[in-house]
């Protein structure tokens, strides 16, 4: 009974309390300039009518750890669904995470889950034994199946968001057979799917030519401050989402944090999901102390350490030789 009420606790805090200011901040959608330029994109494929399945244009949003492909997962599906709760039955978009360790079963559940649809109650026929009866199950990777493509036809849903799908890297079959599953399963689903993961993701569509046709990679970048001539320059866009981000913060005082962009990009690499965590502890400890505003002093205490920084940046560098 009390694991119960302290579950309920962490997931619906009070009002005014620290922790419901916390997870206000954490759970803000912030809309920057790196962020704009991939919804542009992805907006550019999106089916605005009925189409055959050959026909439909799939994402692959990928990118280095940090650039905020979970956010932007986010808020495509927020967008998609606004309006959507007050038409009974109708789910234009669903979103869910690849499980791992990888398999199309655990993916279907999932994505039933998403459309709040639990697993099959009636049997379905798998095949047809030789005296003519039918082998009838509910519980298969093809009886789960054929219950996803019947509920995602009758909520009219036309857009799934799969997260994390570099998951499949980790599956008992092979690759190459389950790029091809994916290429049939899109077909049979007649939806558009997004797919978000580390640039690897890219690699993984390219495996096969179908899927290279048919799905469309758009990588999302860190912000970048050039080294030498002709490197990209994007400290004007990073001092935007810094003010983004402020504007979202729980704090009575201006913190005046574009003026701090370069302590701030020293310690995030540009990156949106080192920066906001950074961000989000710099505030606890100003709602904790009874603080009005985050200052530099909060960032250089609660900053990550060199080493990880080190290690964070040689990854991210790692992974953006894979983007193009």
């Amino acid at each position: 009974m009390g694991q119960t009420a302290t579950q309920s606790f962490v997931e619906t805090p009070l009002p005014g309390t620290v922790e419901f200011k916390l997870k206000a901040f954490d759970e803000a959608r912030v809309l920057h300039p790196m962020v704009e330029r991939a919804y542009e994109q992805i907006e550019h494929y999106l089916p605005r009518y009925r189409k055959r399945a050959e026909h439909i244009t799939h994402v692959v949003l990928h990118g280095p750890t940090g650039t905020g492909k979970t956010e932007v997962g986010l808020a495509l599906h927020e967008r998609f669904m606004k309006g959507a709760e007050n038409t009974l039955g109708h789910v234009p978009a669903i979103r869910f995470k690849s499980p791992i360790p990888f398999t199309w079963k655990a993916f279907t559940i999932r994505a039933l889950q998403s459309l709040n649809v639990p697993a099959p109650t009636e049997a379905v026929a798998i095949r047809q034994e030789e005296d003519g009866t039918h082998l009838l199950d509910r519980n298969t990777e093809f009886a789960l199946a054929q219950r996803l493509v019947a509920m995602i036809k009758q909520a009219q849903t036309s857009v799934c968001i799969v997260d994390e799908f570099g998951h499949m890297n980790f599956a008992n079959r092979s690759t190459i057979v389950n790029i091809e599953h994916l290429k049939s399963s899109a077909d049979d689903f007649q939806v558009m799917m997004i797919l978000i993961g580390l640039p690897d993701v890219r690699r993984l569509i390219n495996l096969n030519s179908q899927t290279i046709r048919r799905f469309r990679p758009i990588p999302l970048e860190r912000y970048k401050v050039p080294t030498k001539n002709g490197d990209p320059d994007d400290r004007r866009d990073f001092a935007k989402l810094v003010v983004s981000l402020e504007k979202k913060l729980p704090l009575p005082g201006k913190s005046a944090l574009h003026e701090h962009c370069g302590l701030l990009y020293k310690h995030s690499f540009g990156l949106i999901g080192p920066l906001k965590h950074l961000l989000a502890t710099c505030l606890e400890h100003a709602l904790v102390k009874g603080k009005d505003t985050i200052t530099p002093q909060m960032i250089e205490e609660f900053r990550m350490p060199d080493d990880q920084m080190k290690a964070l940046q040689a990854q991210v560098m790692m992974e953006e030789a894979q983007l193009h």
